[in-house]
């Protein structure tokens, strides 16, 4: 453990010093092994000190002796003159300072005064150390002492948040402890948190020391109490409730839904924080209980409905409650209405009505028919007809009609909307004016009508031209009104980027050549004749030329050119004559 200073003798150069060596450590009886060595030894060389005597050493209070003979001599190498092993026990808290000292006696030749050293032995663990004690809240756990005597006990105590409190007094390794519930109240907004146990070793009744660890706590079982006797439904709509007598059952698109939650209860000293309420695809939130108002409900299948009651610590109870859907539709029907033959008045209609059942609580309430002329601003009133029957309607064949069919069950109706059309038969064959028509009555006598028009409506139009060697009026054939057209002109097309034929039936122009002149060019030739060129003539003139033998020639006399056509002669394109009419009406 350690060597002493330097101690003196009687000899000044004679010295000494005392040495602790701490052999082992006994944990459990509290106690060490050290040996005690007393060493000699001279300052100087060449001399030696030695005779008999008795060297002396006290250790731990205890006095102890050991002769010295003259065959131990001191000199400067050292020699031990004493050497002895003791069991030194320890203070109660394991410390211990071993005090030791020497002297010698060597008569005549060495002696010292008692001298001394104190040295530290290892300080012995004599506090247990402690494990173990996590475990959930009121149950039970176990904390496990590791002591250093069997004779050891110990008092167990612990911190909490802001408790503290004794566990268990004169415990030996084992203590069984239910975590206390008060433990809830201090972790109100947690599921887990950690307090310290403190093991106090007692020897007797001496303490010995102190040592602590954590440990772990758990919230169990602490979800709140939320059940399906706190949700309920009904259906707000008196009117509906008064058909199906029943509020619970909700009616499609019909029905006002309402849910109403009371309060859950939070468990173990927390509180209720917030709800979750999921219905139809979608979830909302709620700071307290309260009542929903959904409305009307798209839904002919019956729908859950989950609710979840979350508490501080983020526990929580789910429920889920069904709500009972009856399918419900707007009616619906089967229309056929047709004239008879396509185009009498006689008109045949005949209503397939259906409605949805709502569990056999529905029925057919409303079932009419009401028209009117296409043309007309107001219907007919009502006429009540019945379901899947046919009935036959007489309406003026020559004009359009709008129908209106209403259908009602006890919950809605619907209105039907079509139309009759004119008397339009494919084909008709009228022998009283041997006429035809296509897709309607014939008008005119010995015709043949598409859809109201004869084929000559549609080859001529009123504006058509006819061009015809005969002289016969075309209404002779045709019918309608026909005036002679283009006397004694050519039809021109009209050219709306031309002023003089961007008009329809703009005239103009003249069978006779009118007064014009022409243009001419005059030129020499070679031998100095002067050549006029008009038309196919050509003159060739002498009269009034003279050459300046410059190479220039000129002329004595001026070229006139005179006007020609005097407005009466003719100016015709080649043509040939046809009657022309135009269809007026």
């Amino acid at each position: 453990m350690g060597i002493s200073g330097e101690m003196s003798t009687s000899n000044s150069y004679v010295k000494y010093h005392i040495t602790v060596v701490e052999n082992s450590v006994y944990v459990a009886n509290n106690r060490s092994n050290v040996t005690v060595y007393v060493r000699f030894w001279r300052t100087n060389t060449g001399y030696e000190t030695y005779g008999n005597g008795t060297i002396y050493c006290k250790v731990n209070g205890n006095q102890y002796s050991s002769s010295v003979t003259s065959n131990q001599k001191i000199t400067n190498s050292g020699i031990d003159l004493y050497v002895s092993s003791f069991d030194i026990d320890h203070n109660s808290d394991g410390s211990k300072t071993l005090e030791t000292s020497a002297w010698i006696n060597i008569t005549s030749v060495l002696t010292s005064n008692e001298q001394y050293y104190y040295s530290e032995l290892t300080r012995i663990p004599r506090a247990s150390s402690i494990s173990g004690g996590s475990g959930n809240i009121g149950s039970y756990t176990t904390f496990t002492i590791n002591r250093a005597s069997d004779s050891f006990t110990h008092t167990l105590s612990y911190s909490f948040h802001n408790l503290n409190d004794t566990i268990a007094t004169s415990m030996g390794t084992v203590v069984l402890w239910i975590i206390p519930t008060s433990f809830y109240a201090q972790i109100p907004n947690s599921n887990n948190s950690w307090g310290t146990v403190y093991c106090d070793t007692y020897s007797g009744g001496t303490w010995i020391g102190q040592t602590s660890n954590t440990f772990n706590v758990y919230v169990v079982n602490s979800n709140p109490t939320f059940s399906s006797s706190n949700i309920s439904y009904q259906d707000t709509n008196s009117t509906v409730v008064a058909i199906t007598g029943d509020n619970s059952k909700i009616v499609r698109n019909q029905s006002t839904l309402a849910v109403t939650f009371s309060a859950a209860t939070a468990k173990n000293s927390a509180s209720i924080s917030s709800y979750q309420v999921t219905f139809n695809g979608s979830t909302q939130s709620y700071s307290s209980a309260t009542t929903i108002n959904y409305g009307t409900v798209n839904s002919g299948n019956n729908l859950n409905l989950t609710i979840k009651a979350i508490d501080s610590r983020g526990n929580s109870t789910s429920v889920t409650q069904t709500i009972t859907f009856l399918d419900w539709t707007l009616p619906n029907a089967i229309i056929t209405a047709a004239r008879v033959n396509n185009f009498e008045n006689d008109t045949n209609l005949k209503v397939d009505a259906t409605i949805s059942s709502v569990n056999s609580m529905n029925a057919l309430q409303t079932l009419q028919y009401r028209y009117k002329k296409t043309s007309n601003t107001d219907f007919s009133d009502y006429v009540d007809i019945d379901n899947h029957t046919q009935y036959t309607i007489s309406i003026d064949n020559t004009s359009a009609w709008d129908f209106q069919v209403l259908i009602s069950d006890k919950f809605g109706s619907s209105t039907y909307n079509f139309i009759i059309a004119k008397g339009t038969p494919l084909m008709f064959f009228d022998t009283g004016k041997i006429s035809v028509g296509i897709n309607g009555f014939p008008v005119n006598d010995n015709s043949f009508e598409i859809n109201g028009k004869t084929i000559f409506d549609m080859v001529y139009p009123i504006g058509a031209i006819f061009l015809s060697v005969n002289s016969t009026n075309p209404a002779t054939y045709f019918g309608g009104t026909w005036v002679s057209w283009g006397t004694g002109r050519v039809p021109v097309g009209v050219d709306t980027n031309d002023s003089d034929f961007n008009t329809i039936e703009e005239t103009g122009g003249s069978k006779y050549l009118q007064s014009h002149n022409h243009s001419t060019t005059a030129s020499l030739d070679y031998t100095g004749n002067y050549s006029h060129n008009h038309g196919n003539r050509t003159d060739i003139l002498a009269e009034g030329i003279s050459d300046n033998r410059d190479g220039n020639y000129s002329t004595g006399s001026a070229v006139t050119i005179g006007n020609t056509g005097s407005g009466n002669s003719q100016n015709l394109q080649p043509y040939i004559t046809c009657y022309m009419w135009k269809r007026t009406a």
